[in-house]
């Protein structure tokens, strides 16, 4: 019996031994330290990120998987006799990774790219898209079709809030995400929290999907 295959990215923060108890995909991104790239969850634990983090003077940078490696882990699914792909990405106000994702589906389907395909806009990120990732495999082990996998990720992903909160405000404003009076006021000694409905702070959103099917399925 084929089933459909579920698929994420690295920053759900997914352990790899439960990622591969459950089937499911992790596509990484990239984490560059100066010259030094590294790929997330691969080359680089997060045990091993934050130590450089601690004692290093330069900014990680990240960088979202390439349309390659999306074609990779699609036509891999396919080759391993998958009915069908569910991929569940980190929230697109975070990082592009969705809009590259979308932009291989469209490609693999203009040439005929014949397996169904549900791209999944988390609205989420770190732990919070692991709900989602873990109620679509959950479903894919009980057979359901592509549907049906993206249903339950889509159902379990609008159900989950995130709250974060920061004991150092500095790495929010060199990283962008707070500005600089946000962050001055932040020297007053407290922590910050912020409920983010996914998980860029923006107000609650149903997660956004992209129902994708190849050429023969259209």
């Amino acid at each position: 019996m084929t089933h459909v295959r579920v698929m994420t990215d690295s920053t759900a923060d997914l352990d790899p031994r439960l990622a591969a108890e459950h089937g499911v995909v992790i596509i990484p991104l990239s984490v560059s330290f100066g010259d030094d790239t590294y790929l997330d969850g691969v080359d680089l634990d997060s045990r091993a990120f934050f130590e450089k983090l601690a004692r290093g003077q330069t900014r990680p940078v990240t960088s979202q998987p390439s349309p390659d490696a999306f074609e990779r882990a699609f036509r891999d699914a396919m080759t391993q006799g998958a009915s069908g792909i569910v991929l569940v990405n980190v929230s697109s106000t975070l990082s592009g990774t969705y809009s590259t994702a979308l932009g291989m589906v469209e490609q693999l389907r203009s040439s005929g790219f014949a397996m169904p395909i549900e791209v999944i806009d988390s609205r989420q990120a770190s732990l919070a898209i692991q709900f989602g990732v873990l109620a679509a495999a959950e479903a894919a082990r009980q057979g359901s079709d592509v549907r049906a996998v993206a249903d339950a990720a889509c159902d379990a992903l609008a159900r989950t809030s995130i709250y974060l909160v920061a004991d150092d405000l500095g790495y929010l404003q060199r990283g962008g995400r707070i500005g600089q009076a946000q962050w001055l006021a932040g020297t007053a000694d407290y922590h910050a929290a912020r409920r983010c409905g996914g998980a860029a702070g923006e107000s609650a959103h149903a997660p956004a999907r992209l129902r994708a099917a190849g050429a023969a399925s259209a």
